[in-house]
């Protein structure tokens, strides 16, 4: 695969459909997409591609990533978010998704004791 085949790729991703994505997805990844976003597999898919192309991670590299995720308090957290405004339940979240989900919910809560 050249540098022109992924960009042509990258491009034929963009006129497929989201079911289309979905189908691309579990051929590149060899799982089904479940529910996830056009835009997320358009994106997944297109790293994988250039993956192939440039190369991925070495094994230091992915050690590297490993090691310090570990020691990030926030990278393994289990953070249980409630939100009367969205949710009537509790959900929970991990890593960076709690971290941003924790931020968010302090910005929240700044703005509604502001109005």
């Amino acid at each position: 695969m050249t540098e022109e085949d992924v960009r042509k790729e990258v491009a034929r991703l963009r006129t497929l459909t989201h079911l289309e994505l979905k189908e691309e997805y579990e051929r590149t990844f060899g799982k089904p997409a479940g529910m996830l976003g056009e835009i997320f597999l358009r994106r997944r898919i297109a790293m994988r591609h250039q993956e192939k192309m440039f190369g991925g991670l070495t094994s230091g590299e992915t050690s590297l990533l490993d090691r310090l995720a570990k020691r990030d308090p926030h990278v393994n957290a289990k953070v249980k978010v409630k939100s009367a405004r969205v949710y009537d339940k509790k959900v929970t979240l991990s890593g960076k998704v709690a971290h941003a989900a924790v931020r968010a919910a302090a910005l929240n809560e700044e703005r509604l004791r502001e109005a």
